[in-house]
This record gives structure tokens, C-alpha cells and sequence, in this order.
């Protein structure tokens, strides 16, 4: 059954296993000491798709936990690699999810996974990312989303269970 007219909260009831395949965008680095890095996703996303999960990993660097005052990661929907002019102006992936230090929302250190259920209208845009390093040292990271598409379709036998 086509589902198309339905309204995004209407759609985000259904259960899980009717949005299909999900994958992951990822960024990982080594960035050097007071160094913001940009990254932007390689493929561009679906007009509207789904975020399940965020996952990160950041070591302790010489024994040092990181803080969030000296690491941090910030998610933002763009159509170029951003830089430090570009960046702020663009909108954030996640609101009233992270927290703003420095000005900017970000997300935490933290190796882990954090799980969502969060629909987003990218207007075909991609993933950029930023990374910043204010410890003394060079600072390894992984992280990423796991996304997929919106249903526009359902199988006619759930409509009747």
C-alpha cells in the first residue's frame, strides 16, 4: 500500500523492520593539536531519511580522557566541504540533541553508541562534519550515523493484522 500522503509522524509509528536497509556514514582521523577538521559524507542523502544510531570512538590520549572542553564533534546537513567560514551558517543535524561549547552545538567525547529514532528533511544535501582538537597531541576518532530511507510503501497485510 503506498504511504506517500501519510504525515512523518504517522510514518515513524510503523514498526522498525518497515524501513528496510540502513547504512552508515563515517569519519574517521588523526588531527593534530588546535586543528579543526572538515569532512563532508561522499554520497548525498535521501530527501527525507530516518537516523537510528550516532556511534563514536576517542581514545584517551598518554592516559588523558578527553573533556569536552578540548575534543568535540558537531553534525551539520550542507552541499560542500565546509570550512571555518561556511561551517557556522550551516544547519545542524541534531538539535536539542548535543550541547554548545564554544558557541557551537557538539556532541561530547564518547565511545559508544547512541540510539535514535530521528526523521530529517535533508533537501538532498550531505553529511558534514567537524572534529576539534585542543589537547596537547595528535587525536584519533571514528564516527559515524546509521541511516535509512522513509517507507513510502507498506505491505498490505500489515495494514489488516
Amino acid at each position: 500500500m503506498d504511504i506517500r500522503n501519510w504525515g512523518i509522524d504517522k510514518i515513524m509509528q510503523l514498526p522498525d523492520s518497515m524501513f528496510g536497509r540502513r547504512w552508515p556514514i563515517m569519519f574517521a582521523d588523526n588531527i593534530d593539536t588546535t586543528v579543526r577538521s572538515f569532512y563532508i559524507s561522499e554520497i548525498a542523502l535521501p530527501e527525507m531519511f530516518v537516523i537510528w544510531e550516532v556511534f563514536g570512538w576517542v581514545p584517551a590520549i598518554g592516559g588523558v580522557i578527553p573533556t569536552p572542553l578540548n575534543i568535540f564533534f558537531s553534525f551539520k546537513l550542507g552541499d560542500q566541504l565546509p570550512t571555518e567560514l561556511t561551517y557556522g551558517a550551516m544547519e545542524p543535524l541534531f538539535r536539542g540533541v548535543n550541547n554548545i561549547i564554544i558557541g557551537e552545538r557538539a556532541f561530547l567525547p564518547f565511545s559508544g553508541v547512541l540510539h535514535l529514532r530521528q526523521p530529517v528533511q535533508s533537501s538532498g544535501r550531505r553529511i558534514c562534519f567537524r572534529a576539534y582538537n585542543a589537547m596537547a597531541g595528535s587525536m584519533n576518532f571514528q564516527t559515524g550515523i546509521v541511516i535509512s530511507s522513509v517507507p513510502t510503501e507498506v505491505p498490505d497485510w500489515f495494514l489488516f493484522r
